[in-house]
């Protein structure tokens, strides 16, 4: 029998918890709640995101309308997460159809984007930048690190706190949040190389 890799496991461990989290929202626990909702946080970066790759097609004011009709979405459909992925990955897509439904209604969809299909439009919002923090790629490769690697880069990318905030937040030193940051860089790096490679 074949035994599992480590970043196998790692990456379900981290499916499980986020699974376990929105579970226990869905129970009515007050701290999960509080946590899920500073997860959330991070819909309006994704959608600043993909609005940028459409050519920043709405104005911040509606960006947060849209943001907060992608939270209600996720919050309708919370009871279908099965932790087959990230809640990051599982919420990036909520972000890409609210926005597409947003500018549809709007009549302000791109007409290159308007003419494809729903496959190669998904493809064309999940291309990758030179630094892509908030793409989806970014977090398929996030899944498959190391849980403690990934959740610093999380914390240090996506919602912009500095060492010091991250070590006070994960109950750690200094010196071990900067230890897994450039021991996470590097596979972080490489993981997104050959998810763009497979991409092409």
């Amino acid at each position: 029998m074949l035994q599992e890799s480590p970043t196998s496991r790692d990456r379900e461990s981290a499916s499980a918890r986020d699974l376990a989290l929105v579970r226990a929202v869905l129970d009515g626990d007050a701290e999960a709640r509080a946590t899920f909702l500073t997860r959330m946080k991070r819909v309006a970066r994704m959608l600043t995101y993909l609005n940028q790759r459409l050519g920043s097609r709405l104005a911040a004011e509606e960006l947060e309308d849209v943001a907060q009709e992608a939270i209600v979405s996720i919050w309708r459909k919370l009871g279908s997460f099965e932790g087959r992925s990230s809640l990051d990955s599982w919420t990036y897509r909520f972000c890409q159809l609210q926005l597409m439904a947003w500018l549809r209604r709007r009549d302000r969809l791109p007409r290159r984007l308007e003419d494809l299909d729903e496959v190669e439009r998904n493809a064309a919002l999940s291309r990758p930048d030179p630094d892509p923090w908030v793409n989806e790629w970014v977090y398929q490769c996030l899944d498959r690190m190391e849980p403690e690697l990934a959740e610093v880069l999380q914390r240090k990318h996506l919602e912009g706190l500095t060492f010091p905030k991250i070590a006070e937040v994960l109950e750690t030193s200094i010196h071990t949040v900067k230890a897994r940051y450039y021991r996470a860089l590097p596979r972080f790096r490489e993981l997104l190389r050959l998810r763009e490679e497979r991409g092409r």
